[in-house]
């Protein structure tokens, strides 16, 4: 009967589904387990920071009064000289030379990784798990109802029928554990995403 023939090849294609399920469940295990070696990781680095302090020179009440002397003297016969003379004392007298000091300082560095976006792509993947499982277990629910609709009356000569049976049923029972599973999982990178807001958040406390 070409009814029933259709009805494996549904299911034929839903175990197939489910078999890449398992695939994508068995990935995102490897992923978490990965991050739950680095994931409060917190390295740190000695880092030598240079700072250049600038200096001015002020200068002592007697040395004012030198300057201040100096501009009332005319070591000069020709008053242009003098004229660039007291602009050389006035110049030093209120524009104090500065100074420039160099200091290397060592300080240690702590950073660490932000994890946020491989966490969130995978929490998302399994919530995509978790739609295409609850659309198998719709269409399973419907192949099992319009089967023994049209085929229960057979049963006792059908031995196909059991066989199907117990296939879908085992398909089903799959999908359902698979589905705890995965939300089990992304409790998982929930809580491993916390732990790394929390990491990143002490580094920048202690940096």
């Amino acid at each position: 009967d070409n009814n029933f023939t259709f009805f494996f090849f549904l299911t034929d294609n839903l175990l197939k589904i489910s078999d890449e399920i398992n695939y994508a469940i068995k990935d995102q295990e490897n992923i978490l387990k990965k991050l739950e070696q680095v994931v409060t990781n917190i390295e740190q680095k000695e880092i030598e920071i240079t700072k250049i302090k600038k200096q001015t020179t002020t200068f002592l009440p007697h040395l004012k009064l030198l300057y201040l002397s100096l501009l009332l003297t005319k070591p000069f016969q020709n008053p242009m000289a003098n004229l660039a003379f007291k602009a050389i004392v006035l110049r030093e007298l209120f524009h104090p030379q500065k100074k420039y000091q160099v200091q290397k300082i060592k300080k240690i560095k702590y950073t660490a990784k932000d994890y946020r976006n491989e966490i969130i792509e995978s929490i998302t993947s399994l919530d995509n798990l978790v739609n295409i499982i609850d659309s198998s277990l719709s269409n399973i629910k419907e192949f099992k109802e319009e089967f023994n609709e049209k085929y229960a009356k057979y049963s006792p000569y059908l031995k196909e029928y059991k066989d199907y049976l117990i296939t879908i049923e085992e398909l089903e029972e799959n999908l359902i554990h698979n589905k705890n599973k995965i939300l089990l999982l992304n409790n998982d990178f929930i809580n491993k995403q916390k732990k790394n807001e929390e990491t990143l958040s002490k580094v920048k406390k202690i940096s």
